[in-house]
């Protein structure tokens, strides 16, 4: 599967598009069974699109059954760098402030 990766606390996904990320549009996302604190091998991914091989799970779905199913028993992983675009989301929003930004004032990247 290729896709954008984000690990983050009861989060890790495969999402198809970085934006889906961004909408926190989880059905367009599958759980990466990575455990949790991911080590450093897969961090390194972390907010990159990625090539990702394992096994997929339509039943598991991962925390609350939000995902569309799971990818477990990963045996690969690796950075995915064709026809790479911009950055369609501001990178603060991967931090998840306690306050949500404004565009207009905060400048985010539309």
């Amino acid at each position: 599967m290729i896709g954008f990766l984000r690990l983050e606390f009861e989060g890790n996904a495969l999402y198809l598009h970085e934006t889906d990320f961004c909408h926190r549009i989880s059905e367009n996302a599958v759980w990466v069974d990575v455990g949790w604190p991911p080590d450093d091998k897969h961090m390194r991914f972390n907010n990159e699109y990625v090539l990702l091989e394992g096994v997929f799970n339509a039943k598991s779905k991962g925390h609350m059954g939000m995902f569309a199913g799971s990818v477990q028993k990963l045996s690969r992983l690796d950075g995915w760098y064709g026809d790479v675009e911009p950055r369609r989301c501001d990178p603060r929003l991967y931090e998840q402030p306690k306050e949500r930004l404004d565009p207009a004032k905060d400048g985010a990247i539309r």
